[in-house]
């Protein structure tokens, strides 16, 4: 499933947020939250049955189907509902693996780094532009000199 359908059914299933809760949280209508959860509702039906995802239907026929889907919810996404303090749990779970695993430690290692190259990179061109010794260009003429006047008697 798409990480964003995914997202979608979880706010709405599993923390139990209202349509309206969810229209806001993504800023659109109500009506259009009910297209995203059933369109992510379709995806979860066909990640169940190991099928691929059906191909998108006319916009009318979206929308009415996402309005019955609102009035009353499918059998896998009602379970998806009864399940949701197991759910929780296990997602707390992923997450304090994902964030405690050596993948993970690697990749805010070579963040660091590469931060730390991208401001010693700046602070080089700063540095340089305004305080690094003057060039001339191949083709610019020296300054004639200036020639004293003088003195008047």
């Amino acid at each position: 499933m798409a990480p964003r359908s995914m997202q979608v059914l979880l706010r709405r299933f599993v923390e139990q947020r209202t349509r309206e809760q969810l229209a806001e949280l993504y800023g659109v209508s109500p009506e259009l939250g009910d297209l995203l959860v059933w369109r992510a509702a379709r995806s979860f039906e066909a990640a169940l049955t190991h099928t691929p995802e059906p191909s998108p239907l006319p916009s009318a026929q979206e929308l009415e189907l996402a309005r019955a889907l609102a009035a009353s919810s499918s059998p896998p996404l009602i379970a998806l509902s009864e399940l949701r303090e197991p759910l929780e749990a296990a997602l707390e779970r992923a997450a304090l693996e994902a964030e405690s695993s050596p993948k993970r430690a690697q990749e805010e290692w070579l963040r660091r780094v590469a931060i730390g190259l991208v401001l010693a990179v700046a602070a080089y061109f700063y540095w340089r532009e305004n305080y690094g010794p003057k060039e001339r260009k191949p083709n610019e003429p020296r300054p004639a000199p200036v020639q004293k006047a003088p003195p008047s008697p």
